[in-house]
């Protein structure tokens, strides 16, 4: 095992064998459908973030679980849902609607 940033990373966690099994991958497409998952996730978290801001913003001072509250709510639904509320929420630019609605539709399997 070798540490990865304060992360314990064997050779081969038997997540891994299942994935390359399940979707016909090779280890370069097991490495770039992991960046995919972990880029997808990151953005999903990030338009939440964004729209939260923005209500907390407009909210002025509330208590924490309020806040707790807020974020969870907002955090309910899909990725489609997340970007369909950034869009109407908050001012995203053309480049960066472009790219998460890029994200959504390149995870349609044809």
């Amino acid at each position: 095992m070798s540490d990865s940033g304060g992360m314990r990373v064997s050779l081969e966690h038997p997540l891994e064998k299942r994935l390359l099994d399940m979707f016909e991958l090779n280890e370069a497409g097991l490495f770039r459908l992991s960046r995919f998952l972990l880029a997808h996730a990151a953005l999903d978290r990030l338009l939440v973030l964004a729209v939260a801001t923005k209500r907390l913003q407009k909210a002025g001072p509330i208590a924490s679980n309020e806040i707790i509250a807020i974020v969870r709510e907002l955090s309910k639904g899909t990725f489609a849902c997340h970007l369909k509320r950034a869009i109407q929420e908050i001012p995203l630019s053309g480049d960066a609607e472009r790219i998460a609605r890029d994200i959504t539709e390149s995870r349609i399997i044809e």
